[in-house]
């Protein structure tokens, strides 16, 4: 392939490719050598057909017996941990604390059903709302909240696992 450069005027460039007037075509290869050969397997009958397919049944490479172990020590370390990490989504935040009650309580007013959070460190409160697992669940209040507050944002937070009395969800 040849590439021709030419300089204009302006400084800019102008590029231009020649191609080879015949292209081989022809090339090809054997990749059967590389395929997995699935003929002589056998597997269980499924419980949808009747039918057996057959497949390996050899379980050399199973790694239950290591793996039930690291299961159940991380369940045991989470039977103590009080708090997942989440989202939530900021409504408001400043030293105004009359703002803040008055954005409290419109959400509480808009949204019964939603985790709201009045929060005070000082000098700024904030005022969160929602308790999500991931950022895409957030954003669907996001995108509702921000015609009406359009500084809010999705925050990372930590919520408790055992619900406090006084909670409004």
């Amino acid at each position: 392939m040849i590439a021709m450069i030419q300089g204009c005027k302006t400084g800019m460039l102008l590029i231009q490719r020649k191609t080879p007037e015949k292209i081989n075509a022809s090339y090809s290869e054997d990749l059967s050598v590389y395929r997995p050969d699935i003929r002589d397997r056998e597997v269980e009958p499924t419980q949808l057909s009747g039918e057996v397919v057959k497949g390996n049944n050899d379980l050399h490479y199973a790694i239950n017996s290591t793996l039930h172990p690291i299961l159940d020590s991380i369940a045991s370390q989470r039977l103590y941990q009080n708090t997942i990490k989440g989202f939530s989504i900021q409504v408001y935040s400043g030293t105004d604390r009359l703002l803040a009650r008055e954005y409290l309580g419109e959400i509480i007013d808009t949204y019964p059903g939603e985790f709201t959070l009045l929060d005070f460190n000082q000098p700024y409160f904030k005022v969160t709302v929602g308790k999500y697992f991931n950022q895409l669940n957030a954003h669907v209040l996001l995108m509702d909240l921000k015609s009406k507050y359009p500084g809010s944002i999705i925050v990372p937070s930590t919520f408790s696992i055992i619900e406090k009395e006084g909670n409004n969800k």
